[in-house]
């Protein structure tokens, strides 16, 4: 049994264990817990006590909880032992970053104190970036009036590689889940560009989220053109989530210009708004600037859906959990449906949102998949 599989497993066990009700709140979170590298015992350490209720109710004493054990970690990287490891010491400050990441994930009532702890997960990330086994380039992409912040992740290759751009889902970081989607392709000899577009990571509640997504990723694209050391006709897009929706969405209409799109957990519309839980619809209101829940469905039923875009011609990967009550199961069908090109589903039937359980498996094959439809060195 490999190290991913045992986690997975461990993952699959103590999940069984959370009551129901508890579980079924926290399905997001749990994505995002498993993707930043979070431990059950951190989880334990910074839920106990806490009932279901207090999720909804109390997200100063969740803010708090999380941030205490970020902090732990942070002191921990200033210990003599761990300094001097370097890979101890990239694990530490990664945790770190994930913990205050887990902190701001849903404090939208406390704004201020929301973006100075995402904030402080960039400065632990940067921390990090030295000790980590490539190369990383922070960037700035002109967008409008907005600087997009984002990372560049190179590929040990001399001549210019297949770049990848990964999307953020709504409430992501690119320091943290998108770093562990970003090591599938860099395996494979793909570079990896990761951004925050309006909306999203570190401009979350500073700007709405857009519905045209492509003109975000159209700006990213123009600026990426100039590297040299990235091949602009070999270019493929992820996405994670809401994020792979919008890069089903870019790739179809930005034809040639994203040779491969693969989603995770994503789907075709956003039917089912008022279907999803509390924590989750907060969150949708949150990013797209909606005062209430019958104004964000209408949002969601009229415009966050691809029945008006063209049928995507480039390749399609979709990965997803029959279980999933996030992004359901038939919408993600449906997004296979409209594609026109040459699609391929991985499903696992007993996965939830992110098929956390089964990373394994999925994120080895999302990586060569890529790599095979870019033709990255490597294939």
């Amino acid at each position: 049994m490999t190290l991913l599989t045992q986690e997975a497993h461990a993952w699959t066990m103590k999940t069984e264990r959370v009551p129901d009700a508890m579980r079924m709140q926290c399905e997001p979170f749990l994505a995002h817990m498993h993707l930043s590298g979070i431990e059950w015992r951190d989880i334990l350490l910074a839920l106990a006590g806490m009932e279901v209720d207090d999720l909804c109710d109390d997200w100063n004493d969740w803010h708090t909880r999380w941030s205490e054990l970020g902090r732990g970690y942070e002191n921990q990287a200033r210990q003599g032992d761990v300094r001097s490891n370097r890979a101890a010491l990239r694990q530490t400050l990664l945790r770190a970053a994930a913990c205050h990441h887990m902190a701001e994930l849903m404090f939208f009532d406390n704004p201020e104190a929301k973006f100075m702890t995402r904030r402080r997960v960039t400065r632990l990330f940067l921390d990090a970036c030295p000790l980590l086994p490539y190369e990383v380039r922070r960037l700035s992409i002109p967008h409008g009036d907005l600087q997009l912040p984002a990372y560049l992740l190179r590929a040990r290759w001399s001549e210019p590689a297949p770049c990848v751009l990964l999307l953020n889902s709504l409430s992501s970081a690119k320091e943290s889940e998108l770093l562990v989607l970003a090591r599938a392709f860099l395996a494979q000899g793909l570079s990896v560009l990761l951004f925050d577009g309006p909306g999203q990571g570190e401009l979350a509640g500073l700007h709405r989220m857009v519905i045209s997504f492509e003109r975000v990723v159209e700006s990213v694209l123009a600026h990426v053109r100039a590297f040299p050391e990235i091949d602009s006709d070999r270019m493929g897009i992820c996405g994670l989530g809401h994020g792979g929706y919008l890069a089903a969405r870019s790739a179809a209409l930005l034809p040639g210009q994203l040779k491969a799109c693969a989603c995770l957990s994503a789907g075709y519309d956003h039917d089912h708004h008022l279907r999803l839980s509390p924590l989750v619809r907060q969150e949708l209101r949150y990013v797209f600037g909606q005062p209430h829940d019958a104004a964000m469905n209408r949002l969601a039923r009229e415009e966050l859906n691809l029945r008006s875009i063209p049928r995507l011609s480039a390749p399609l990967l979709a990965i997803h959990g029959k279980q999933d009550t996030v992004v359901p199961y038939d919408s993600c069908i449906r997004l296979l449906d409209w594609a026109r090109g040459d699609k391929d589903l991985r499903c696992y039937p007993e996965e939830r949102h992110g098929c956390v359980e089964r990373t394994d498996d999925f994120l080895p094959y999302l990586g060569r998949w890529m790599a095979g439809s870019l033709g990255s060195p490597r294939c």
